[in-house]
């Protein structure tokens, strides 16, 4: 009986340690038939995840560094657009603190 007392308290102090320092790339949708960019729309495109055990902190910084420079990559001059059907959508890539989560 004495186990079972001490297991759940346990459990729950391993579960709550957890501190997630993931960073996930968004970009917004195209419309195709209308060519235009999807206003508030919101595409999983990657997660940054490294998965070494070092400090949080490290972690968190190694993650949102890589994101933001993956959202400034992909921000850039997008020239595989210019010249073809959608040269004049604009899409635009930002980073989330966490996993991927579904638009609310």
């Amino acid at each position: 009986m004495k186990r079972s007392i001490w297991v759940i308290p346990i459990m729950l102090a391993a579960s709550g340690c957890v501190i997630d320092t993931s960073y996930t790339l968004y970009q917004t949708a195209v419309n195709t038939a209308s060519k235009s960019e999807v206003i508030g729309s919101r595409v999983y495109v990657a997660t940054f995840d490294y998965p070494r055990s070092v400090d949080e902190q490290t972690l968190d910084s190694y993650n949102r560094t890589n994101c933001g420079f993956a959202e400034k990559l992909f921000n850039a001059e997008q020239p595989y657009l210019k010249g073809g059907l959608y040269e004049n959508i604009r899409i635009h890539y930002w980073c989330e603190k966490g996993g991927y989560r579904p638009k609310q």
